[in-house]
């Protein structure tokens, strides 16, 4: 499923992790761009608002496995806020954004599904990190995140799409750029109906002043490329995994394997704009009905989504 590269819009703020847990939907994928070796320079006292931002994507025709081809376009936006607290004890990052999808079938078989599967999809999700340092000297800290979304395709009430999800851990800094998160998580799972947990790990570390590298639900490396915060180059492979609500108790299971590349041009203080190109190596939809899964799916050949992206911020 296209969900672009949209997640900068924490980027740049500050370090609060990398989450790795199988379960959680890529549109909560958050842990692809808290983290860039520049975020040093919002710790302090950082009060940041981004009272807008927009994106918009488009994702290649590519062929279904069982005829006819599959595109797609996205666009969407939201608002964002992050606090740090003036001591660097306590960061809140929270935002809230909109999303539609635009999906279109051609040539697909009328026996397949009997017709398209979905055509339109909505999606409202809302996000938050909370993280307090309770030993500076020691770099200790209790952090954990809260989210939720309300996904479903035009024909569905966005209720009948509601996910939710928490998790809470330990995180250890070793130094400013390299620290490590342990955890639980805590999930609805909208294919299965029933709620789940796991562990889960984040993992940052700085190979150098400006190249630093995340591990969680996959790895992606960030590169500050003239070490002033202006342009910053992105790549990385991740599982990620949706779940569309066509009809109430059944619901698209979409498995994905991304690999992005991103490049991001922050504009002064205030402005900023990222273009980005995926490559889904491997694509998987199958439906489940009333909790359990069923004989109707269908797969995707390497599909291309570009991408465009921009915000202001104070």
């Amino acid at each position: 499923m296209f969900v672009g590269f949209k997640r900068w819009l924490l980027g740049t703020l500050l370090s609060a992790g990398t989450l790795c847990a199988a379960e959680l939907p890529d549109a909560m994928a958050w842990w692809e761009a808290i983290y860039t070796p520049a975020r040093a320079a919002f710790m302090r006292g950082t009060n940041s608002v981004m009272p807008f931002y927009a994106y918009y994507g488009q994702r290649l025709p590519a062929s279904i496995n069982k005829g006819g081809k599959l595109s797609a376009s996205v666009y969407g936006s939201g608002v964002s806020w992050t606090h740090v607290g003036a001591e660097e004890d306590f960061i809140f990052l929270a935002n809230m954004d909109y999303e539609r999808t635009d999906y279109r079938f051609s040539g697909t078989p009328e026996n397949l599904w009997g017709g398209a599967a979905f055509a339109h999809v909505d999606m409202l999700k809302i996000f938050n990190w909370t993280e307090y340092v309770y030993d500076k000297a020691n770099g200790r800290a209790i952090a954990g995140m809260i989210s939720g979304s309300l996904l479903s395709s035009d024909s569905t009430s966005l209720s009948a799409g509601a996910h939710g999800a928490f998790a809470l851990g330990y995180k250890q800094y070793f130094s400013r750029t390299r620290s490590v998160w342990l955890g639980a998580s805590v999930f609805y799972s909208r294919h299965r109906e029933r709620w789940s947990a796991m562990p889960a790990i984040l993992l940052d570390f700085a190979l150098s002043p400006d190249l630093n590298l995340r591990i969680g639900n996959g790895a992606e490396i960030t590169w500050d490329v003239d070490g002033k915060n202006e342009w910053l180059l992105s790549a990385g492979i991740a599982y990620g995994f949706d779940a569309i609500t066509v009809e109430r108790g059944e619901v698209w299971y979409v498995q994905s394997i991304p690999l992005s590349l991103s490049v991001r041009r922050n504009i002064g203080k205030n402005f900023f704009v990222t273009a980005g190109a995926k490559t889904a190596l491997w694509t998987d939809y199958r439906l489940w009905e009333r909790g359990h899964e069923s004989d109707f799916h269908f797969s995707l050949s390497p599909s291309v989504e570009l991408s465009l992206q921009a915000g202001i911020r104070f």
